[in-house]
């Protein structure tokens, strides 16, 4: 939004050193006092008329002056840099375009020594009139006094800055973006074995005397199974239960090879298959299922005959209130919309059994 505001200004014949984006603000850096006027006249009559800060920094190379302007219209933000050297610190005061800046410009002064030519009255207003520095400037210590050897740094060279922030930018995307995954290889399913053909042997019947066999001599389903459990138990055939035979039993028809031990009863496989259960009618009647009602309440409500969504669904306006008023609950009800609650719990339920 201020971006799109600051693109709408007659910027071309201003000495704009950059023009940066921060957020949502867009800002100015300048380094030419006059244009810092010019610029501050521009954005006054676009409509910025709100000054939120105008403050002071010591940069280490200068002083730099930074206002903060918004436009209330559509709450477009502009932030304006102006530096200047420690030798020549005059900069144009704008307390005749924002009266609000005028205590401002007067603090960046006091603490900065920061001189805002034109202004009605720029004078200390932290400090007493005779304090001869300005404590905020890097060059004094804590204790006010000059910092020994301290030399000024030099002044940036801002197109190289611009580039180095440039190739950060690229490295910082470069490394944000996926890598790209290599292609999959095909799979190469193996050919399907031939089935065996039966032999001739086994399409005949069996002999009259494999018929004839007493069923007395070949084993049982279930002992087989029982046997075949006792080995995988590391136990003797007596001691497996009729229950894992059956379990054994049943995998003939589910195909379920996993050893008894691990494949769920016949009981819970049962249960497993069957519907799956509905909400019962005490549960679609817990009246606990309302925000705000707890076991105390509950058991309130139930007490004057409230037992049932239903029945608190239908309550009028009067019996509410008149309930309200047992409860010793002045407005709770009303407040934390019971009512509602238990008609919305209602339809829901409603919808549900109607999609089952």
């Amino acid at each position: 939004m201020a971006n799109d505001a600051a693109n709408d200004l007659p910027l071309q014949d201003l000495d704009i050193l950059r023009q940066r984006h921060l957020g949502n603000e867009t800002v100015f850096h300048l380094e030419d006092p006059d244009t810092y006027r010019t610029l501050c006249e521009r954005l006054y009559a676009a409509g910025y008329n709100f000054p939120q800060c105008l403050s002071g920094v010591d940069m280490g190379y200068g002083l730099r002056t930074v206002l903060h302007l918004r436009r209330l219209a559509d709450h477009a933000e502009i932030t304006v840099w102006l530096d200047v050297s420690y030798e020549h610190p005059h900069t144009p005061s704008v307390t005749d375009l924002w009266g609000g800046v005028e205590w401002h410009e007067r603090e960046a002064y006091d603490l900065l020594g920061i001189r805002y030519d034109g202004h009605p009255d720029l004078r200390r207003i932290l400090l007493e009139d005779d304090w001869t520095i300005h404590p905020l400037q890097r060059r004094y210590d804590t204790g006010g006094y000059l910092i020994p050897d301290w030399e000024p740094q030099p002044w940036p060279d801002w197109d190289a800055i611009e580039r180095a922030e440039a190739e950060a930018a690229e490295k910082a995307k470069a490394k944000k973006a996926p890598a790209k995954k290599a292609p999959a290889k095909p799979v190469v399913k193996p050919a399907a074995e031939a089935t065996p053909k039966p032999t001739e042997a086994a399409k005949q019947p069996p002999s009259k005397e494999a018929r004839d066999v007493p069923a007395k001599d070949v084993p049982a389903e279930k002992d087989v199974l029982a046997k075949d459990v006792s080995t995988k138990k590391d136990v003797s055939t007596k001691d497996v239960s009729e229950k894992d035979v059956e379990q054994d039993v049943s995998a003939l028809d589910t195909g379920d090879k996993r050893p008894a031990t691990e494949r769920p009863s016949v009981e819970r496989s049962k249960a497993d298959t069957s519907a799956p259960d509905t909400p019962t009618q005490a549960r679609k009647d817990d009246l606990k299922q309302i925000r705000g009602i707890g076991e105390k309440l509950e058991q309130t409500l139930n007490d004057a005959g409230i037992t049932t969504l239903e029945q608190l669904a239908n309550l009028t306006d009067e019996q509410m209130a008149a309930l309200s008023d047992r409860l010793a609950f002045p407005g709770r009800i009303e407040r934390e919309k019971w009512r509602e609650q238990a008609r919305a719990l209602r339809e829901d339920a409603a919808r549900k059994e109607g999609e089952q």
